[in-house]
């Protein structure tokens, strides 16, 4: 294939991410990232709780474009779906860390961040924390929990793992509420 040819497949990439406006800054910057390099961009996107209609996406996306970028949800979770694609597709994986897997990737250092939040409230006087159990289970949520449960190993200070509701959580007697998911960040007590 004439891989200058604007018709060949191989100068599209694709994005497939969940539907709605959170991802709108990063599509943008990865629009005008392709258009800068000369590729077209496409965008796929599928209903967050649907794994068919993702699955669906994924191989439209897989048919019509060169390369792909998989959201770290449902399937861009799955080590075995991202080995198996990657070894015959070109992938980049979005805000998603495999260990032991190398694969293109754009990621935030979770750990590290998760790390540098906790030897902040340690320096502000922090000695009682817990930490929120997530209803999601990605990557970089376990990367946060393993950030965080380090920084007070290393400091010897022990925490709680706990799981509350809304309600609850203007009660909890804790210096610091640890929360990997964000899941009460909105709703979480003033001080």
């Amino acid at each position: 294939m004439n891989e200058f040819d604007p018709q060949n497949i191989r100068r599209t990439l694709g994005i497939v991410f969940p539907a709605g406006s959170a991802w709108e800054d990063t599509i943008k910057a990865i629009r005008s990232g392709c258009q800068k390099l000369g590729y077209e961009f496409r965008l796929f996107t599928y209903n967050w709780d649907d794994r068919e209609d993702e699955l669906k996406e994924i191989a439209k996306a897989e048919k019509l474009c060169g390369a792909m970028i998989l959201y770290p949800g449902g399937t861009g979770e799955s080590v075995e779906h991202i080995q198996q694609k990657s070894r015959s597709y070109p992938l980049v994986l979005f805000d998603l860390y495999i260990i032991g897997r190398k694969c293109n990737l754009v990621t935030t250092d979770h750990f590290q961040g998760a790390y540098s939040l906790v030897q902040t409230l340690i320096n502000k006087r922090c000695r009682k924390f817990a930490i929120l159990d997530s209803q999601w289970k990605n990557s970089s949520i376990r990367l946060r929990i393993s950030g965080y449960i380090q920084a007070l190993e290393d400091h010897h200070l022990s925490y709680e793992l706990i799981n509350v509701s809304e309600n609850q959580l203007q009660t909890l007697d804790f210096d610091a509420i640890l929360d990997p998911g964000c899941t009460w960040l909105h709703k979480a007590p003033e001080n």
